[in-house]
Formats: structure tokens, C-alpha cells, sequence
């Protein structure tokens, strides 16, 4: 009997429990036989089914499930330590591992979830365990931080300054859901790559600063302008929407150089008119671009509202041409020349089925047509496509007037509005132009004065 118990004890002594205090309560100071048997049967059932003296590994969480309490099919919880416990219940998955922190704050009971298990491990369970602990230690209840935080953060990005720019376009500029609109097309260049996801209430003038400096080291002073001016108008929108106090863009006046006006050129000689006219008259080019070319000097509009016109807004028999204003949404009558009636009598037969008068499927690649099924030298097969004349096909159709006949001009809308805006330029018209032709003998150096 004496050898038996000497046995149990040098055994006792040799073990590494990870729980002494707990052994210490089952063994007591003499570490009796009873004691020991008693703690190696409670601590071998907590680790296959769960109890209050600690997991002691990733193993006994990874098979909880297969453990004696599972064949139940419930729930059952897996305690840990300092309130942290494996919460494994059965899904239509399969089993389910989530772990829980139990804390008490305000003399109530409540539970904060630390994720789900493998995704997070014991060891990353026990530091969110702990830092919840010193949260408590503080007065701070964990669970309400947490949805402080997840408000805030919500808050963040429903402020962020791309979010109040489109809230402002869509409410205030009334052509923002075009594709081509320029206030937003200047915001998603130079402002959302680098200001877009941050608050706005954390943006300072500086952070603006910086991306009108992109703008302005590319050249394009006016652009930086009117940047300034369209992240002045959103910032405005955001104070009266009570996301920040005020509007941080007025302490950059003055911030960027100012954007030099130049005239755009025009053709002023009657003689050198003359010369355009007749280029234009004798090239040889598809027929709505020939017909746009002829058609522009006789009707003195944007040139964007002319590429839009459409058949049901013509009228040849009154010989007028009647549409809305396209900046002001007023009705403007243009009065038809016989010459452009005669134009438009002769293009008719080509787009008059279709919506707009310049209809641009001529312009289309090869490929393009024969996908289409068009047939531009019998006319079509079929309804053409709703698309009119683009800026390029005017500018290439003028660019190979200009190469044929050598002759040095500005655009053609430059002359219907000298000084005016216009989108085809003198700088446009030498970039398409062959500088080193020495007939043509066409420079940069030769803009004539306005």
C-alpha cells in the first residue's frame, strides 16, 4: 500500500497541470489519491465537452464538435478563461464556432462577440478577450464602444467628400447625369483619386491645394479656376447641409496664378473667307460631312446644337429650323437660305429616316458596317443607328480641305463668332495640320489678330 501511494505522488509531482489553483482545490496540501483521480476526470471532460478550468489548446476548439455533448445535437459552450467561452452550435452547414466574452458592467450580464472560430484563433480570442477587459477596467462598456465606433465609421463614409459632390450634382446641376458632363469629369480627374473616400470635415485647404497644383503644373490654369470653383460649391452645399462650419476654399484666393484670357482666332480678310468657302465647296467626302461643312456658315449656331439637329424640328416649306437653346431652354427660330435648302433637300433622301440631320453612320469603320448590315452606297439595308456627326469627323473632313488646298484659317466657327468660344481652335487646327509642308508653310508664329 506504502509503494502504491509513493508511486501516485512521485506521478503527481512529474505532471504539468495548466491549472494549479483548480488542482490545488481538487488535491488539497497532501495531494491525496482521491484528490488527483478526481481533478484528472473533471478536467479531462472539461476539455472534451467544455467547463470552467481553461482550453488549453487550438485542438480541443477545432474538435469540439465531436465531442460527447455534440451528439445531442444542441448548443453547448466551451469555457475558456476570464469569461471568454466557444459558443458551438449545430447550423444547416453543418457546426457552427463562435466565441463570446461574458462581462458584467452596471451590475448587468452581457455578452460581446469576438468573431468566429477558425477565422479567429484562441491566442487572437484571448487578445480581444483582454482588450475588452481593460475597456471594462475603465468604466468603458465594450459592446456600446463597439457601436460607437461602427456609427462613426458609417458617418465617415457617408460624408466623404465624394459622396456630398454627387449629392450636390445630382441636386444642383441639372445636365450631372450626362456622361460628358465637365464639373463632374473634373471632380473624377482631379479630386476623387486623392480627396474622394476622406471626410470632408477632415480636408483642409491645403489637401485641396495639392491637387489644383497637378492641374496647374499640366498647364491648364483655367481648369485649376474652375476646380477651385466647382470644390468651393460642394463645400458651400456641405455647410448648409450641416456637415462641416465652413467653407475651407476661401482661404485660397489668390493661391493660384491667374488664367490668361486669349482671343481665339478668326479669319477677319473677305479674300481668305472667300478661299474657305471655295475649299469647302469642291472637297469630296462622305455627304453628311460634306453638307455639315457647307450648312455651318449658313446658320451661325454652337456647333454642338448643329451636330444635334433634328429632322422633326425642319421645316422646308416655311424654310425654318425651330429648337430649344440648349444652355437656356428657349425656342430659337433659324431662318433657312435657299442655298441651305437646297442642302438639306439633297441629305434628306440619305438621313431623313432617321433622328438626326448629320447622321453619322457613314462615318463608321468597315467593320462596324458590315456588322450593322449598312449598305452606304445603296443607301441602307436597315434603321440606321440614332447617332449624329462627331467633332472628329468635322475636324478630319476640314483637316484634309486644309492639306488639299494648302490654305491658312482658322476654324469655320471662328468666324461666325470672332473672339467667341469655339471647340475647334487655331492651336487644334496646327496640331492637324503637317508643320513641315513648305507649301503650306503653315507655323504656330502666323495666328492672325482678332
Amino acid at each position: 500500500m506504502v509503494a502504491v501511494f509513493l508511486a501516485v505522488y512521485l506521478k503527481i509531482k512529474s505532471m504539468k497541470h495548466s491549472n494549479n489553483d483548480a488542482f490545488n482545490v481538487f488535491c488539497g496540501r497532501g495531494r491525496s489519491l482521491v484528490g488527483f483521480l478526481l481533478f484528472n476526470s473533471v478536467q479531462r471532460d472539461s476539455l472534451k465537452c467544455g467547463g470552467q478550468l481553461g482550453v488549453t489548446s487550438d485542438t480541443a476548439c477545432r474538435n469540439a464538435h465531436k465531442s460527447d455533448k455534440a451528439k445531442d445535437g444542441k448548443a453547448f459552450k466551451l469555457f475558456d478563461e476570464k469569461g471568454l467561452f466557444l459558443l458551438v452550435k449545430p447550423t444547416e452547414s453543418g457546426w457552427g464556432k463562435w466565441w463570446r466574452f461574458k462581462y458584467r458592467f452596471d451590475n448587468k450580464e452581457k455578452q460581446l462577440s469576438l468573431g468566429t472560430y477558425p477565422e479567429v484563433s484562441l491566442g487572437q480570442a484571448r487578445e480581444k478577450r483582454d482588450e475588452a477587459r481593460k475597456l471594462v477596467a475603465a468604466m468603458i462598456d465594450p459592446g456600446e464602444n463597439r457601436k460607437a465606433v461602427k456609427e462613426a465609421r458609417a458617418e465617415s463614409v457617408a460624408n466623404s467628400f465624394e459622396v456630398i459632390a454627387r449629392e450636390w450634382g445630382s441636386k444642383k446641376v441639372e445636365t450631372w447625369t450626362e456622361k460628358n458632363n465637365r464639373s463632374k469629369r473634373m471632380l473624377e480627374r482631379n479630386i476623387f483619386p486623392w480627396l474622394g473616400d476622406r471626410p470632408i470635415s477632415e480636408i483642409l485647404p491645403k489637401d485641396i491645394l495639392v491637387c489644383l497644383r497637378r492641374v496647374e503644373e499640366r498647364g491648364t490654369i483655367e481648369t485649376a479656376h474652375r476646380t477651385l470653383q466647382i470644390c468651393g460649391q460642394v463645400s458651400r452645399y456641405a455647410v448648409t447641409t450641416g456637415r462641416v462650419d465652413r467653407d475651407i476654399t476661401q482661404d485660397l484666393k489668390g493661391a493660384l496664378p491667374p488664367a490668361k484670357d486669349e482671343h481665339f482666332a478668326a479669319i477677319t480678310e473677305p479674300k481668305e473667307v472667300a478661299e474657305l468657302l471655295r475649299a469647302i465647296d469642291s472637297y469630296q467626302g462622305s455627304l453628311p460631312a460634306v453638307c455639315a461643312l457647307k450648312l455651318a456658315p449658313l446658320f451661325f449656331v454652337r456647333p454642338g446644337e448643329f451636330r444635334a439637329m433634328q429632322w422633326q424640328d425642319v421645316n422646308l416649306e416655311t424654310a425654318e429650323w425651330r429648337y430649344l437653346v440648349t444652355k437656356t431652354k428657349v425656342q430659337h427660330i433659324v431662318p433657312l437660305a435657299r442655298q441651305a435648302v437646297a442642302i438639306l433637300e439633297e441629305l434628306k433622301p440619305l438621313t431623313g429616316h432617321g433622328l438626326y440631320v448629320s447622321n453619322g453612320f457613314e462615318n463608321f469603320p468597315a467593320k462596324s458596317v458590315e456588322r450593322s448590315r449598312f449598305d452606304t452606297r445603296n443607301r441602307l439595308t436597315r434603321r440606321p443607328p440614332q447617332r449624329h456627326l462627331n467633332t472628329m469627323s468635322v475636324i478630319s473632313s476640314l483637316k484634309r480641305v486644309l492639306w488639299q488646298n494648302c490654305f491658312k484659317a482658322a476654324l469655320i466657327a471662328s468666324i461666325m463668332a470672332p473672339g467667341g468660344r469655339c471647340e475647334f481652335c487655331w492651336n487644334t487646327l496646327f496640331t492637324l495640320c503637317k508643320p513641315k509642308n513648305s507649301r503650306c508653310g503653315f507655323s504656330a508664329s502666323a495666328k492672325p489678330s482678332v
